[in-house]
């Protein structure tokens, strides 16, 4: 992938390695170079798409690794300048809380992880919420709190997590509000088997 940043330089970011999995550093290149690495699309005023963004702020749901985001972008699309609260549940590094603060212009960002240390991720629109998505009690705390018209299940991967956050949150979500699981996928994978409960 090619991107064009902020400070008008162009990098190539590269897939991760096959064998041990780690991404080898972006490469600043020449734009008279760019014909032999190519772009996709594009980029008129220098807009990021979600995915380049999230491919700087280092998501797993990057095409570079889950491949996520461009399905974001055109269901999203829409919202990229709204005001709304989006809250998503699992931070781990904060790449998706800050990918998702800086395509929506306008939106307050709430995550909510376990562990505590995630709260480094706060910004003046990331706000971190400390507790577990099986307990109902803090759950509907967060929903009474913050209103959300997105939803993203990005925690646990647990199925008894996932439909029990599922039956307490998605009622509380306004008509034409937004639910997302992701991963669901680790259910059918033999080394993922523990996740079914």
């Amino acid at each position: 992938k090619v991107i064009h940043g902020p400070e008008k330089e162009f990098k190539v970011f590269f897939n991760p390695d096959h064998d041990s999995g780690k991404r080898p550093q972006p490469l600043l290149i020449d734009p008279s170079a760019l014909p032999e690495y190519g772009t996709e699309g594009g980029n008129p005023g220098n807009i990021k798409n979600v995915d380049f963004i999230g491919i700087e702020e280092d998501t797993d749901k990057s095409s570079l690794v889950g491949g996520y985001l461009p399905y974001y972008e055109s269901a999203f699309a829409a919202l990229r300048d709204a005001e709304f609260t989006l809250l998503e549940i699992g931070v781990l590094n904060g790449g998706s809380v800050r990918t998702w603060s800086r395509f929506f212009t306008k939106a307050k960002i709430v995550g909510v992880d376990i562990d505590p240390a995630t709260r480094r991720h706060e910004t003046d629109r990331i706000q971190i919420e400390i507790g577990s998505q099986d307990d109902p009690e803090f759950l509907h705390s967060i929903v009474s709190r913050h209103s959300p018209l997105v939803i993203i299940d990005d925690g646990s991967h647990r199925s008894d997590h996932m439909m029990f956050t599922f039956e307490r949150l998605f009622p509380a979500l306004p008509p034409g509000g937004w639910y997302v699981i992701e991963d669901v996928h680790f259910h059918l994978l033999d080394h993922e088997k523990d996740r079914i409960r």
